[in-house]
């Protein structure tokens, strides 16, 4: 149980992620991304606290794994955190934060760059941006858009006509 000496905490990293937390939440329709931002808030506040222990060196735990690999099978799925906690052996806590230290991101940011090179694989095939989405696991072709354009710059529809244009122009 972490031990906090003031009832107040002070930081403004502590302070923009509790707000990014709030604005977040009511964005995204994911479940796992909304557990997973939930608790790294959690995990930020106990960061904080007087009696939190760190460990440096990230341990190697098979129910991560066992994770990792659920998600990778199941990509176009929505996944709750419980549920891969479930598979992990481990409470949501500690899954978030040994993922993290594990593979470098937490969960539902995997799971997200999973859907996204599926997508790029679809996309370059010349699948039409919203068979893409319904393919790999997003609510609607707009949301497949925010998601693409946030971490590849271009909207999904201009990566394809890109893509496609580069496989005419190869010699075969």
């Amino acid at each position: 149980m972490p031990h906090f000496s003031s009832p107040i905490l002070k930081g403004t990293a502590l302070f923009q992620t509790v707000v990014a937390v709030h604005k977040r939440l009511f964005a995204e329709p994911d479940p796992l991304l909304q557990s997973s931002i939930l608790l790294q808030a959690a995990a930020a506040i106990v960061d904080r606290s007087d009696s939190a222990t760190k460990r440096q060196a990230a341990l190697d735990y098979p129910g991560v794994r066992r994770a990792r690999d659920y998600i990778a099978t199941h990509v176009s799925e929505s996944i709750e955190l419980a549920q891969l906690a479930s598979i992990a052996g481990l409470s949501q806590f500690h899954l978030l934060r040994a993922f993290r230290r594990q593979f470098g991101l937490p969960p539902h940011a995997y799971h997200i760059q999973l859907r996204l090179e599926k997508a790029k694989d679809l996309l370059a095939s010349g699948s039409p941006p919203v068979n893409v989405a319904l393919a790999t696991g997003f609510s609607d072709q707009a949301h497949l858009t925010r998601v693409f354009r946030r971490f590849c710059g271009v909207p999904p529809g201009r990566y394809g006509h890109q893509k496609a244009r580069i496989f005419k122009t190869c010699p075969s």
